[in-house]
């Protein structure tokens, strides 16, 4: 399946802090794709960035589920491969701000 967002990888700006937007999401790795905006809700930076970086791991974390479920169909449902649970771990790392 095909899918119809903008095509990642995405990346998030920390950088905003323009009136009420305090991140910018970016398509890549210039700055010239703007995808998004994050703001902060009550002053609340922490969560800000939880949100930005959570949004910008959104193609990967899509990509991993879409693998593994693929993964899962093939082999009748029995076992997920190393390469899905690598992604999904990458993923996972990317939205927290964790390494992998």
């Amino acid at each position: 399946m095909e899918s119809k967002h903008t095509p990642g990888p995405w990346r998030a700006d920390e950088s905003g802090h323009r009136r009420e937007w305090s991140h910018w999401l970016f398509k890549g790795k210039g700055r010239h794709e703007l995808i998004g905006a994050v703001s902060e809700i009550n002053g609340n930076s922490e969560e800000a960035n939880a949100n930005a970086r959570l949004i910008a791991a959104a193609p990967e974390l899509y990509a991993a589920c879409e693998f593994m479920v693929g993964e899962n169909d093939e082999n009748d449902g029995f076992g997920i491969s190393f390469k899905a649970l690598d992604m999904a771990r990458a993923a996972i790392a990317k939205a927290t701000g964790e390494r992998p």
